[in-house]
């Protein structure tokens, strides 16, 4: 099956550019056309994250509005930019299943288990004992598993200094037992590692890029992008990068 992941969507108000020269709003449209386009049956696009840049009820309306009409299901995380209240107020068909930080999601070969590590208030995240109690509680057959912050270090100092803490061994033994991948946001880059031995990816922005190199955090226009994961449990997790702005065919001669 195939699984779209966007992350780091940072929508903000009609009119206003991030940091005064990002259009998140387009950005975010040109990846919903550019997966439209795609000669794939996409099973269900997974947003991991850092939806609005300020949590604001009118980038969330905007959101709902350009998902109306998008012919796949689509799965939400909160991240820290996110506000939990506003986010389950503008989507409350999907935020009123959750039960505690997991909510489990059946797909046609295997379910995806959302797990919402936010910290109100704080820009990195937490998984602790309640959280491996609920996730524990909704384990059982093939399963993904999503999150906002990774658990692990990406290279890049300013994001590991806001990545996930908490009872990180104890999880990453649970995942080794019980989920074929890992899947999250928060960095702005994709990044392919394991974790305890499970495959782990993390998804870019459609829009800016965190940069690579310098210890002081820093953001690049390089170009957004997407992930498109194919999952066939059983099989190692096979992800593909996928550039916001697709590009003109070109058929070999046969």
């Amino acid at each position: 099956m195939w699984i779209a992941h966007f992350s780091d969507l940072h929508l903000t108000r009609e009119g206003q550019a991030l940091y005064g020269q990002v259009d998140t709003r387009a950005a975010f449209l040109a990846a919903l056309a550019r997966l439209r386009d795609l000669p794939l049956s996409v099973e269900l696009l997974l947003i991991s994250g850092d939806l609005a840049e300020g949590g604001e009820a009118e980038a969330y309306l905007f959101l709902r509005q350009a998902l109306a009409d998008l012919p796949v299901p689509v799965a939400l995380l909160p991240g820290n930019h996110d506000c939990r209240a506003t986010l389950g107020r503008g989507f409350p068909e999907q935020f009123a299943a959750w039960q505690g930080p997991v909510l489990r999601l059946p797909l046609s070969q295997g379910s995806l288990l959302l797990l919402d590590s936010s910290v109100p208030g704080r820009e990195w995240g937490q998984v602790d004992a309640s959280t491996l109690a609920a996730l524990e509680a909704a384990a059982g057959g093939p399963l993904l598993v999503a999150m906002h912050h990774p658990p692990f270090p990406v290279g890049i100092p300013g994001m590991d200094a806001i990545a996930c803490r908490g009872s990180l061994e104890a999880f990453g033994q649970w995942l080794a037992g019980a989920a074929e991948g890992l899947l999250c946001g928060h960095v702005h880059r994709q990044v392919a590692t394991q974790f305890h031995g499970v495959p782990a990816r993390v998804a870019p922005s459609p829009a800016h890029q965190i940069a690579l190199g310098p210890r002081a955090l820093a953001y690049t226009l390089e170009p957004g992008g997407f992930l498109l994961h194919d999952w066939q449990p059983g099989r190692h997790l096979l992800t593909h990068w996928l550039p916001v702005q697709a590009a003109p065919l070109h058929f070999y001669p046969e």
